[in-house]
């Protein structure tokens, strides 16, 4: 009977390690997006959670208006952005998908 309350508390332990681990590198992964947000300024090349690229024009609280195109500007709401990209990356998908 000791050997399988042995097992059971060895298994147990691994569980909560498991769960406490990967809890952490969620609210890791949460802190740096706050982080990309606060951060986030004027020109920079963005990418949104839909996958759209620009070029940050103009920043509010809630929103922020990006460049796409020559003519073409759109508002989104920042907690929609995923990532800040590099010019080069940018300037490559922007050649690379032109039409």
């Amino acid at each position: 009977m000791s050997n399988m309350f042995l097992i059971f508390l060895i298994f147990l332990v691994l569980i909560i390690a498991f769960i406490y681990f990967l809890l952490n590198r969620l609210r890791k992964k949460q802190i740096e997006e706050i982080k990309t947000l606060i951060d986030l300024q004027i020109g920079d090349c963005i990418v949104t959670k839909g996958g759209i690229q620009g070029v940050v024009q103009t920043i509010n609280d809630q929103s922020v208006v990006i460049k796409l195109d020559d003519n073409s500007n759109v508002a989104i709401y920042r907690k929609s952005i995923s990532s800040v990209i590099s010019v080069a990356k940018y300037e490559k998908a922007k050649n690379e998908y032109s039409y």
